[in-house]
């Protein structure tokens, strides 16, 4: 779904949308202290986060070269398991 709605809208105001969504709903699950509303939040959180995916890789065609594309899709997706690794890190600093 997402996929097509960044093709036939701006993927830059599609990008910033979901970027905004994702970060309400991330503070929102921080904020509330019900269960269920809880469960709601997460889902939508990763509803969000994955819907900035196909806009993402859509401006990293428009902005990079065919030669540097690759690597720039590279570097995005393992950003991901990067920041989970290194939020791991935070763990030991916290006693």
């Amino acid at each position: 779904f997402v996929g097509k709605l960044s093709d036939s809208v701006s993927r830059k105001w599609l990008l910033g949308l979901t970027c905004l969504a994702w970060s309400t709903s991330t503070f929102a699950a921080g904020q509330i202290d019900n269960y269920g509303v809880f469960s709601a939040m997460r889902l939508s959180l990763g509803f969000f986060s994955v819907a900035a995916i196909p806009p993402a890789l859509g401006l990293i065609r428009d902005i990079f070269p065919a030669n540097f594309q690759s690597r720039a899709v590279g570097i995005y997706l393992s950003s991901d398991p990067i920041g989970c690794a290194l939020s791991s890190l935070t763990l030991l600093v916290i006693e």
